[in-house]
């Protein structure tokens, strides 16, 4: 919709012989023509449709009102069944094809999984180790693989002579950190905020929610105790103190990380898009 917007600004400003040169307009024009030949140019009375409540089904309204569809336009916020879904358009082989589904359906799989066991904020507020926490385990790890598998696609699409073949996520994000490309830049500091412990505490300054009660959220350190250690997770009413020995954490800080690693994992894979179609509009 935004840019529907400023298609029409643009052809406006051109209407009405506006000949000077404006380089970065001329970046977004390329951008916002590109994203309407996807999507339909909106005139008034369609962007007045979108804005109705036409969404039903509570398992859609929730994913559209906490931003957990696949698609740009979920950040509008409106319940409209046309944009709830996952659209990730990537010119890709085959192999790496069958990368994106598998990334898309296991961070599916994972969403739904979430709104089952904890649709509210506060659900997981007087549990401890229960089947619903065993879920969430599972929910966090199989989205933390999302990382990995993702980084694939960044060196299939961003290929670079210095970066191994089976490096990890923070590795190759690591080799875009000064990039011209903003969106392979922005997956960079994306992983500041998941690795702040690598990064000496660096990721706080990015983004205000990779924190749980003013401690800075460590997700690898808490995947690294689940996958080769031991976790202890315990209510907020309960003492932790006799917990030293092990990684140790609230049901509730388990469930914010996972929902942390559900926004970033979404992040990451709309910015590969964006990076990709920068590229394209920009070509080096």
């Amino acid at each position: 919709m935004a840019y529907s917007y400023l298609l029409q600004s643009f052809a406006q400003l051109r209407e009405y012989g506006d000949e000077t040169p404006h380089p970065e307009i001329d970046d977004l024009f390329r951008h916002a023509n590109y994203y309407c030949q996807r999507y339909p140019l909106f005139d008034q009375d369609a962007i007045d449709r979108m804005n109705i409540d036409a969404v039903k089904d509570e398992y859609t309204r929730w994913c559209q009102k906490k931003i957990r569809f696949l698609n740009i336009f979920n950040e509008i916020s409106h319940y409209n069944p046309e944009y709830a879904r996952d659209e990730v358009c990537l010119d890709l082989d085959e192999r790496h094809q069958w990368l994106l589904d598998d990334i898309i359906r296991t961070y599916d799989h994972c969403r739904r999984t979430f709104f089952r066991i904890s649709p509210e904020e506060d659900s997981f507020q007087d549990k401890s180790r229960d089947e619903d926490v065993e879920c969430m385990i599972d929910c966090f790890a199989r989205l933390y693989t999302l990382l990995d598998k993702a980084s694939k696609l960044i060196r299939y699409l961003f290929p670079r002579d210095e970066i191994e073949e089976k490096a990890s996520f923070y590795d190759v994000a690591e080799k875009y950190a000064n990039s011209p490309n903003p969106y392979l830049k922005a997956i960079y500091h994306l992983c500041c905020d998941i690795f702040p412990d690598r990064y000496s505490g660096a990721g706080s300054t990015f983004d205000p929610r990779n924190n749980y009660y003013g401690l800075i959220l460590k997700r690898g350190f808490l995947r690294n105790s689940i996958m080769h250690g031991t976790v202890k997770v315990y209510t907020e009413t309960e003492d932790k103190t006799n917990y030293w020995q092990v990684a140790s954490v609230s049901a509730m800080e388990l469930a914010h990380c996972t929902n942390m690693m559900m926004y970033d994992v979404r992040e990451l894979i709309l910015n590969i898009e964006l990076a990709y179609q920068y590229r394209k509009s920009n070509p080096m």
